[in-house]
């Protein structure tokens, strides 16, 4: 276990954060000092003196154990991403779009089948976190017809720039559009995997291209004969 002695006191780490500890702070993870406070429950005023280099070093310590690389995911009771739904899929988008800072715990409560808590370790689920995060960057990459994004692990821990409910909204119209605008047959298409939706997508954009390219033809062969 790590710890600092300040003023002869020694104060230590946690070996592991809760949830509601991570989303407390990740805020600070830019700020060395803040962060060091905060983990290791000390005035912030009290680290005033602290060189820079011993400010890194007590960060990257902080920083191991709020994102603890390598951690093997925790299976037992976790989602297999081959049977994930379009619906737990779009849930999963909503979160991640918004941002996992503040939505890790929602993120933990799709890819569990039992209920995370803030006062659930940040260890249970990391792993089972990065998983679906390399998953779903995967999943972007094999259906990149699609869409035009990828799911970085670093890029959803951090906050982005893009609007939840536009993100929804997206969601919204490609359900619909598979449902053929029928509210009922929509709640059935978000029951289905969500890979057989993509595929259903990806065949249906390839018989639009080739209709408009059979049509390209045909009108330049118009052209030509005149």
């Amino acid at each position: 276990m790590s710890a600092i002695v300040i003023n002869n006191i020694e104060h230590e780490l946690p070996a592991d954060f809760t949830l509601a500890q991570w989303k407390q702070l990740t805020p600070h993870t830019t700020n060395k000092k803040k962060l060091i406070a905060e983990a290791f429950g000390v005035d912030e005023k009290l680290l005033q003196d602290m060189d820079d280099d011993a400010a890194t070093l007590g960060a990257s310590i902080v920083y191991r154990t709020l994102y603890p690389e390598h951690i093997k995911a925790n299976t037992d009771g976790l989602l297999k991403f081959k049977d994930m739904t379009l619906g737990q899929f779009i849930d999963l988008e909503f979160h991640m779009i918004t941002g996992a800072k503040k939505t890790i715990l929602e993120i933990a409560n799709v890819l569990y089948d039992e209920e995370i808590t803030d006062d659930t370790p940040i260890s249970k689920i990391w792993g089972a976190f990065q998983s679906y995060a390399n998953y779903r960057k995967l999943l972007y990459s094999q259906y990149e017809v699609l869409f035009a994004q990828d799911g970085d692990v670093d890029e959803v821990i951090e906050d982005k720039p893009v609007n939840p409910l536009d993100n929804a909204r997206s969601w919204y119209n490609t359900v619909m559009y598979v449902a053929n605008d029928d509210l009922l047959a929509a709640n059935k298409v978000v029951e289905r995997p969500v890979v057989e939706v993509f595929n259903f997508l990806a065949y249906k954009k390839n018989k639009i291209q080739e209709e408009m390219q059979r049509a390209r033809e045909k009108e330049l062969q118009r052209k030509m004969k005149r």
